[in-house]
C-alpha cells in the first residue's frame, strides 16, 4: 500500500543488486520504501574468509545453475534460517553431496533467495506486473532467476545504460529550462 496514494497510482517494486542491494517500493513517482541488504558483500566475505565455499572465480558466472536454484529454492522458503542454511553448504560439500566447484553456486543461491523473500514480503508485492532488476547483467541475471523462482516477472535491465539515460534526461532539463 502506497504511503502517500495518489489516485489511481501505480505501485511497483525495482531491484537494484550490488554489494549493497537496494529494494525500491514507487507509488506513482514517490519513493515510498527504500531498504538495503548486504547481501553482495556477505558472499563476496564468505568465501574469502570463511570455510564454506571458495569462489570459482570472478567472472559472475553461475558455474552449477542447479546448485543456484537449490540455494534460491532454500533461500525462499525458509529465510529466517538463513544462518542454519548456510552452513548447508559447507555440510554438503563434507559429506559429498554437492561438488565443492559448485558450493559458491550454492552461497550465491541462498543469499539471494533469502534476500528476495524478504524483500517481496516486506513490501507485500503480490503485482503481475514487470518489476525491474537494475544491475550488471551476471548478477541481475542471478536475482531474475530468484524472482521468477517466487513468481515475480523479472524485467533485467542494464545499470550503465539506465544511468546513462538518467544523466541524457538531467542534461536535457539542464539546457531546456
Amino acid at each position: 500500500m502506497c504511503v502517500k496514494p495518489t489516485e489511481g497510482a501505480e505501485r511497483s517494486l525495482v531491484c537494484i543488486p550490488g554489494t549493497h542491494t537496494k529494494w525500491v517500493e514507487v507509488c506513482g513517482r514517490e519513493v515510498v520504501r527504500f531498504q538495503t541488504s548486504v547481501v553482495g558483500e556477505v558472499f563476496d566475505l564468505l568465501p574469502r574468509n570463511g570455510v564454506l565455499a571458495k569462489r570459482n572465480g570472478d567472472d559472475g558466472e553461475i558455474a552449477s545453475e542447479e546448485s543456484f536454484m537449490e540455494g534460491v529454492m532454500a533461500g525462499l522458503s525458509q529465510p529466517e534460517n538463513l544462518l542454519h542454511l548456510l552452513m548447508s553448504v559447507r555440510a554438503r560439500t563434507i559429506f559429498g553431496e554437492q561438488d565443492p566447484h559448485h558450493a559458491s553456486d550454492r552461497l550465491s543461491g541462498l543469499l539471494i533467495g533469502a534476500d528476495v523473500a524478504t524483500a517481496l514480503n516486506l513490501a507485500n508485492f503480490t503485482d503481475d506486473n514487470a518489476l525491474p532488476v537494475i544491475g550488471e547483467s551476471r548478477l541481475a541475471r542471478r536475482y531474475a532467476l530468484a524472482l521468477s523462482a517466487k513468481g515475480a516477472n523479472p524485467l533485467t535491465m542494464n545499470a550503465q545504460s539506465i544511468g546513462l539515460m538518467g544523466l541524457v534526461d538531467v542534461a536535457r532539463k539542464l539546457t531546456s529550462g
